[in-house]
């Protein structure tokens, strides 16, 4: 899936207001409108659901077309690792 096609999911979920049926129906008849190539398929209420869920939760980082496109779960800063794990060291009991 592209920006694209993730920003009109995420869309569409809002303006449904967070009811993926609602927001299925409202792709599916946005889409038809706009004449040219129709998909075979379109997205089931639950590709909306699951969309926003992986967004909330970091798993699809996107950005704007023409800059790369991450995917995947964010990683730790190096740097801010070693800071916290200087602090643990010196106040064990922090990490018990």
């Amino acid at each position: 899936m592209d920006y694209t096609e993730h920003a009109e999911i995420r869309y569409f979920y809002g303006v449904a207001r967070g009811n993926g049926h609602i927001a299925a129906r409202l792709y599916r008849e946005a889409i038809r409108q706009r004449g040219g190539a129709q998909p075979v398929l379109f997205p089931d209420h639950r590709v909306f659901i699951n969309t926003h869920i992986a967004h909330l939760e970091g798993r699809i980082l996107y950005s704007m077309p023409g800059t790369m496109i991450r995917e995947g779960i964010p990683r730790a800063d190096p740097d801010r690792v070693d800071i916290v794990l200087d602090k643990i060291e010196r106040i064990s009991s922090i990490s018990t």
